[in-house]
């Protein structure tokens, strides 16, 4: 429907769009995915800030170190929070999730479709600072590696002009020229094709960096002297984006939808909802590799009481000579399990010398080529310890 169509008609008894075949717009009671959109985000936020707040901890009050990603990773959980904050004003507007034939054009003010203009420029900065965040943690972690330094550098141009391409390309299609009316300038073809198919093809972009960012720590994770159930398990911790790929490639169905079938207000319903999750797990995937000084500075603390628990529902296994050679046992026992969750990610070993790239803790230790592995620190405390033989 153009612009021209709106005179003369009531504009509380006209319908946005034409409906299908058969079907009559219903003004009262309509069918909404906005409710979904509503729970969706009201658990991914409080989980994001969950885990930004550990990493914050981690990091600030344990390793002491923060670094750019940290702070970067801070911004983009505000921008998320600020993009939420919109989402929960634009459902309020009650146009949302919607099919576009139960929204009567009196619905549609100034206010509610600037909203949707500023979701869609919101997104592509928020996104930006959270794929920017993994990004340089990759740079902090694997530093000493060329091929890291090049991978990533390439991955920072390629979401660099994506939030570019997101934030001009909405803004020359869909912002009207002073003067102009909203409502006017969106019913146009710029605005309601064009704009949409801009949308698709930023949507395959989301997907490809997606990919591309997931894609950078493997190779490198691989080419390290590690066991391979050492690889598997770091390369797990990494690739927990998938998630938020699987979000990004559901969004890009949604918004094909929303091209092919001209029902922006329902199937945009569903794409913000999903750019809720692929910006959230993002900002959660870049907190991961944080944990595991975390679990290194609590863990003695759970054993011990793993064991004081045990000794007394079901009595000691073994009787030990005396108290220190105990203390001693769960001292090893502790480290084994600490050593297991928190190599040294981000130094390399030479000559057998540590060479630190950034002075922060990570669950895994980079060996470069022609060096040697770090000496196990089970064998070590058992001989400090005076106890022979190493703990399996």
């Amino acid at each position: 429907m153009s612009a021209m169509d709106f005179a003369g008609m009531d504009p509380n008894k006209t319908p946005s769009g034409p409906p299908p075949p058969g079907v009559i717009p219903n003004f009262i009671d309509p069918p909404t995915n906005a409710h979904i959109a509503f729970i969706v985000t009201t658990v991914m936020l409080p989980l994001t800030l969950a885990f930004v707040s550990l990493r914050v901890y981690s990091n600030l009050w344990i390793s002491h170190k923060f670094a750019k990603s940290d702070y970067t990773c801070i911004i983009a959980t505000l921008a998320s929070i600020s993009f939420s904050a919109v989402l929960y004003w634009t459902i309020s507007q009650h146009t949302f999730g919607l099919h576009i034939w139960d929204v009567p054009i009196s619905r549609n003010s100034n206010s509610s479709i600037q909203n949707y203009m500023v979701l869609s420029i919101f997104y592509g900065s928020t996104i930006f600072l959270a794929k920017l965040s993994i990004l340089l943690l990759y740079l902090e972690i694997f530093a000493i590696k060329k091929q890291a330094r090049i991978t990533v550098t390439i991955g920072l141009t390629i979401i660099a002009a994506q939030c570019l391409a997101t934030i001009i390309g909405n803004s020359v299609l869909c912002v009207p020229k002073p003067g102009e009316s909203w409502l006017r300038h969106t019913s146009t073809y710029k605005c309601k094709v064009t704009a949409t198919l801009f949308g698709v093809f930023m949507g395959a972009v989301s997907v490809f960096s997606d990919i591309y960012v997931i894609y950078i720590p493997l190779p490198l994770i691989w080419q390290l002297h590690l066991a391979t159930r050492k690889k598997v398990g770091v390369s797990l911790i990494f690739i927990t984006g998938l998630f938020a790929l699987v979000a990004s490639i559901i969004a890009l169905i949604y918004r094909i939808r929303q091209y092919t079938e001209q029902d922006n207000t329902w199937y945009g319903g569903y794409t913000f909802m999903l750019n809720v999750v692929e910006i959230n797990v993002s900002i959660i995937c870049s907190c991961m590799p944080s944990y595991a000084s975390l679990l290194r500075h609590h863990l003695p603390t759970l054993q011990n009481l793993r064991y004081r628990l045990r000794s007394k529902l079901y009595g000691p296994h073994k009787q030990y000579s005396s108290t220190s050679e105990l203390n001693n046992f769960e001292r090893v026992d502790s480290d084994l399990k600490a050593d297991q969750l928190n190599l040294t990610l981000g130094s390399a070993v030479r000559g057998g010398k540590f060479l630190q790239t950034q002075q922060r803790e990570w669950p895994l230790m980079i060996i470069e080529e022609g060096g040697r592995q770090r000496e196990n620190t089970s064998d070590r405390v058992c001989r400090e310890g005076g106890m022979e033989g190493s703990i399996a």
